[in-house]
């Protein structure tokens, strides 16, 4: 089978950062006890290795992260993920005196630094429920109006007359053209800014754009990851008669007839480690 890697693939930059934060605070810290508060990035494959060097990833429900925070004493170091945090949590730590680090990707700093300079004159924030990213954004302030992708929006609640439209750093572009448009029709004066993060775009504009005899197409990612998902979307919707699946891993290959498929692309999501881009390339090739 011919296998062609769509690139750019693997980790983005910000990935790459927030795992070599983490590693290196394990190294300089190595009696200490290192815990990072939900997942780093959205891969299982990253949390299990961080694992391995005893970093250990922390999973709870929202209403328990103080709880959890408080349980930590002077020994214990806490990681804060690449998607952004609630800053009352900073605060907590630093009380208690808790040493901290915080992963959150650049764009994503950005994002909350355009979000605080705007609140006087209105935000909507366009994401996904209960995605971290999106948790952390509206946890600036309750003035934000929240645009949820998976919903209708109720304008009539609106009373800005020029807010700011930031949005998840990891939705679908063609996804988010459609709502900006439906803020436009509702609220002309709206200023919108388009911080889908280049890593993601390029991505995604790359698997729209695809051409060839290509009669299989693979998106590597988690299924807790938000751009893979939007990927695998894209994939599905611009190349509708061929066959397009999502996986995790090589192991998902198993039961799949390959034998009838004879040239492959592969794309992946920004925190999908390049060693099982590898496996699964491998794999195929020997099919």
């Amino acid at each position: 089978m011919k296998v062609d890697l769509l690139k750019p693939i693997g980790y983005c930059l910000g990935v790459v950062e927030a795992i070599n934060t983490s590693l290196k605070v394990k190294e300089k810290y190595k009696d200490c006890n290192i815990y990072i508060l939900g997942h780093l990035v959205h891969n299982e494959n990253v949390i299990d290795e961080l694992r391995k060097r005893n970093i250990i990833t922390l999973e709870f429900e929202k209403d328990q992260i103080f709880e959890i925070l408080d349980s930590f004493n002077k020994n214990d170091i806490v990681i804060f993920t690449a998607h952004g945090h609630d800053e009352k949590y900073d605060k907590f730590l630093m009380k208690k005196g808790i040493k901290f680090f915080d992963t959150t990707c650049e764009r994503v700093k950005r994002n909350m630094a355009l979000i605080k300079e705007n609140l006087s004159r209105g935000v909507i924030y366009i994401g996904k429920k209960n995605h971290p990213e999106t948790v952390a954004a509206l946890s600036i302030s309750k003035e934000i109006i929240f645009y949820n992708i998976e919903e209708n929006m109720d304008f009539s609640k609106i009373k800005y007359h020029s807010p700011l439209i930031v949005n998840q750093t990891t939705l679908s572009f063609l996804e988010i053209y459609q709502i900006h448009q439906d803020i436009k029709k509702h609220i002309p004066n709206s200023v919108i800014l388009d911080e889908i993060c280049s890593s993601t775009r390029i991505r995604q504009e790359n698997i729209k754009n695809l051409k060839g005899d290509f009669d299989l197409i693979l998106i590597i990612g988690s299924k807790e990851s938000s751009n893979t998902d939007k990927l695998y979307q894209i994939a599905r919707e611009t190349h509708s008669n061929i066959a397009c699946y999502k996986i995790n891993s090589k192991l998902d290959l198993i039961d799949l007839d390959l034998k009838k498929y004879h040239h492959v692309v592969i794309t992946s999501g920004t925190s999908t480690p390049y060693q099982v881009i590898e496996e699964v390339k491998k794999y195929l090739e020997s099919n």
